[in-house]
């Protein structure tokens, strides 16, 4: 849940949020009742229209009674619509006799005709009402030592976040020159044996865009946001759901004419944007190239 919202006249109607379970259900009954819908239809539009045969009808034909369709109804494939009148051949036993066998093992049913199927209602979840875990507050505990009441608080140190170097060092080998022969240089040699000397630089090379891009990206992540919120082990898909609603409080604020609301709803979707970047390499590679998702606790402790 989204906390530490603008309050008073500025604020939003509360929305309400929902576990995912029950988002993933929505989804999977709409995506279920979709498809049933589809594969009804092609029934409806394939099935036989105009002049019928009669000429598999052994003792002709008789139409199945209302109890006995509705029998029937509750007994089709998934993929079949509703009938609303099957005759059957008369030579085929009783009417009882006749369900058994199609309902159980299949075979000719006779002329079907179909309730053209009804579009399902229901919708897609909306994702961005999703109900997030809050990442649990780890506090220091503190053990006063026995004792006069006015005893002083020993001081809790933080711990130091450690950011990785941003410096790279390059160490390059090559053949050493001395002056001298018909060129002007030659290569220089071991007194020891006829190897070239070698010359040994080593130069320091400072991680340029790539650091500093993907520093921001981290500290977007580890950081709460700017309504109070930690991302904790937050995928992509859900901070940008949570994109998707400060956007949305924006328009709300922007509505109410809330500048303060305003500049901390673009602030906050501008940080989720950011860090959902980080969030694609933390769960595919475990971090980027220098931040590891293993640093984020050691950096929410230090602050």
């Amino acid at each position: 849940m989204r906390t530490n919202r603008l309050t008073s006249n500025t604020t939003s109607p509360k929305r309400k949020m929902v576990q995912a379970a029950e988002l993933e259900a929505q989804d999977k009954a709409f995506k279920a009742s979709n498809e049933s819908y589809e594969a009804q239809m092609n029934t409806y539009k394939n099935a036989p229209k105009g002049a019928k045969s009669y000429s598999q009808f052994g003792g002709g034909a008789v139409d199945l009674s209302p109890a006995g369709l509705a029998q029937y109804n509750k007994s089709r494939a998934s993929y079949e619509p509703e009938a609303t009148r099957i005759e059957r051949p008369r030579a085929g036993g009783t009417e009882a006799e006749f369900l058994n066998r199609v309902t159980t093992k299949g075979g000719f049913v006779g002329h079907v005709t179909y309730k053209e199927p009804t579009k399902p209602t229901n919708k897609k979840a909306d994702w961005s009402t999703v109900q997030l875990d809050k990442m649990p507050t780890k506090r220091a505990t503190i053990t006063a030592p026995k004792g006069k009441l006015r005893q002083s608080m020993p001081t809790v140190e933080k711990p130091v976040f450690e950011a990785p170097a941003a410096t790279r060092q390059k160490t390059k080998t090559s053949a050493a020159m001395t002056g001298g022969g018909k060129s002007g240089l030659t290569r220089a040699t071991n007194p020891k044996g006829s190897l070239g000397a070698a010359r040994v630089t080593t130069t320091v090379n400072k991680a340029g865009r790539g650091y500093n891009k993907e520093a921001k990206q981290f500290a977007a992540y580890a950081n709460p946001t700017a309504s109070g919120t930690y991302l904790n082990t937050a995928s992509k898909p859900e901070i940008m759901r949570m994109r998707a609603e400060s956007k949305g409080i924006q328009k709300q604020y922007r509505k109410e004419g809330n500048k303060e609301g305003v500049q901390m709803m673009r602030s906050e979707a501008k940080q989720l944007k950011t860090a959902g970047k980080f969030a694609d390499k933390l769960y595919e590679k475990g971090g980027g190239k220098y931040f590891k998702g293993s640093m984020v606790d050691q950096y929410r402790r230090s602050r």
